[in-house]
């Protein structure tokens, strides 16, 4: 039986957005351009202690328009205000076009596949183990099935339940004498990834250890 990797490719244009949107007509961006600022918004995030999550752009010759979601830690003070003034002077001083930014800040990190690739590196970067990184996730997520959160759609702002969620790491995880490599998989609620009538959260990620490169691949599927 076949399967999707990335059952997010067949959504794009009927039921879920595209990341980026870039007018090719005249003077435009780049994706060069749009990399540089991407990077530029991870080392601000970075910075002020804050988990950058999923970013949304629009590009045109008249305008930018960033739609930007991220985690704040309770030890953090509250930087909206502060992070948009930042943004509006940095990259209008460098494009010299109108822009307009909407920050949206999540009280739930399990709720979003960008958070928990954020959250699992960082924990493989304080030496923890990542097979206990991975099952003690899979169980906080476990708690948080058929919780609701707002996304945006083709179809505008949409209130969405988690209805299932689907780990899987490949890589070596113990230090043995065995080179080969082993799966770790971890699964919870229902998985309609065929189905085009689901919103579906799908991210991978490298993830580096004393014994190698692990992928990391993170499916987080709501209902409508």
């Amino acid at each position: 039986m076949s399967q999707k990797t990335n059952p997010i490719s067949f959504r794009l244009g009927l039921s879920q957005v595209w990341n980026a949107s870039i007018a090719s007509y005249g003077k435009s961006f780049t994706f060069y351009q749009k990399n540089n600022l991407e990077n530029y918004l991870k080392y601000l995030f970075t910075s002020e202690g804050l988990h950058l999550g999923k970013i949304l752009w629009s590009f045109d010759s008249k305008r930018i328009l960033l739609i930007i979601t991220y985690l704040e830690f309770p030890r953090t003070s509250n930087k909206q205000k502060h992070l948009t003034n930042k943004l509006n002077k940095n990259l209008f001083s460098l494009f010299k076009l109108p822009l307009k930014v909407y920050l949206f800040k999540h009280s739930i990190w399990s709720s979003s596949s960008e958070f928990i690739k954020s959250y699992i590196s960082t924990n493989v970067n304080e030496s923890i183990s990542l097979k206990q990184i991975l099952r003690s996730v899979s169980k906080i997520i476990s708690v948080q099935l058929k919780t609701k959160k707002v996304v945006y759609t083709c179809k505008g702002p949409l209130t969405l339940k988690l209805k299932g969620f689907k780990i899987k790491s490949s890589g070596r995880f113990a230090n043995s004498r065995n080179q080969m490599s082993k799966t770790i998989k971890h699964s919870g609620g229902c998985l309609p990834l065929p189905k085009i009538n689901s919103h579906v959260e799908y991210t991978q990620s490298a993830i580096y250890t004393k014994l190698g490169i692990c992928s990391l691949h993170i499916w987080l599927v709501y209902s409508y």
